[in-house]
């Protein structure tokens, strides 16, 4: 078994596929999704070979919320997380079309020599590799992984996930209360009556999402008549993550999704400097390939910012350039079906 890094990072980069956005998880307390997000920041979502992921006795324990954890407690821990099933949906014209999988069917503790600890070791279902590492095909949202792994609540999670895939919709948008509590696998009975429902899942959850992630979110009921039949969300970035940006003139900016961490506008100066440097390395690359290298170069330039560094730099935009600007370095970053 190949060396791992068992460090954990809380600017790790997470890019969860819409599938498992939208996946519902019943059966999952907030421990077991908080090692799902940590799997998920462990991986690179580019790469299926990296799917197999370990971590340390001791960082398991903390990740399922039981510090004082022993070895021996470890299989009954690990046999409830892999015992979880998701359901997804296959087919997006048709509701009713869902298969249902276990995400973790292969689990192994050891004794690593080198770090003289116990070590969990995790795979991802083969059967559903797709559902971790076809980016393209599916879809995806990007976030760091201290926006969620503090999060207790079991709906919390889910919840930020959907607010972060919708949130650019202006105006904010609408959900059927039924799907809502399906999706956040709040079906209990005990939840039929709106202000039960409201009081432990709703009002919960994004009052954590607004103590502990990088959004802010907002609801109103919607009514028909007089019963309450499906929730309107606003969600915003927070003013300290978008840091107030200048003015733009409302032209599309792809560079500022790829690097997600930067004010709008030194995303696109970056955006545009790699672009140029691009150019002038592969002067015979045809213009949609040069965008295709700009912003496949700019995500995996902010990946390697997050996955190197405990501490978040002072200046990401200067280091991201820094990392990027380097002779010829920038092919390192260019994902290899663009250039070949």
């Amino acid at each position: 078994m190949a060396d791992k890094d068992n460090s954990l990072k809380p600017g790790n980069l997470i890019e969860k596929s819409k599938k498992l956005v939208w996946a519902k998880f019943k059966d999952w307390n907030a421990n077991d999704l908080r090692l799902l997000e940590t799997y998920l920041s462990k991986i690179d979502a580019r790469n299926p070979d990296s799917s197999n992921v370990r971590f340390t006795l001791r960082e398991y324990a903390d990740l399922i919320g039981c510090p004082n954890l022993r070895k021996e407690q470890v299989q009954a821990c690990t046999d409830k997380f892999m015992g979880n099933v998701v359901t997804i949906q296959t087919n997006e014209e048709d509701e009713n079309e869902w298969a249902m999988y276990t995400l973790f069917p292969v689990a192994y503790c050891f004794k690593d020599k080198e770090l003289k600890q116990y070590v969990v070791e995790i795979d991802c279902n083969p059967l559903i590799k797709d559902i971790f590492f076809n980016l393209a095909k599916d879809g995806y949202i990007q976030y760091r992984l201290r926006n969620t792994v503090k999060m207790e609540g079991r709906y919390s999670v889910q919840l930020y996930g959907l607010m972060l895939d919708m949130m650019h919709i202006k105006g904010g948008w609408q959900m059927n209360l039924g799907k809502l509590r399906e999706l956040l696998g709040a079906t209990s009975k005990s939840y039929k009556a709106f202000k039960d429902f409201r009081r432990v899942v709703l009002e919960p959850s994004i009052k954590e999402i607004n103590e502990k992630s990088d959004i802010e979110v907002n609801y109103e009921c919607v009514k028909t008549g007089r019963k309450i039949t499906a929730i309107h969300f606003i969600a915003n970035r927070k003013p300290s993550e978008t840091k107030a940006s200048p003015k733009t003139d409302n032209k599309p900016n792809p560079y500022a999704e790829c690097l997600t961490d930067l004010e709008p506008s030194q995303a696109k100066r970056i955006g545009d400097m790699v672009k140029r440097k691009i150019k002038a390395l592969y002067p015979d690359l045809d213009a949609e390939k040069v965008d295709a290298a700009t912003l496949g170069a700019l995500k995996n330039a902010q990946k390697k910012l997050l996955d190197e560094n405990n501490d978040y730099p002072n200046n990401p935009a200067g280091y991201v350039w820094s990392v990027l600007s380097k002779d010829t370095a920038i092919d390192e970053f260019i994902p290899g079906d663009i250039l070949f």
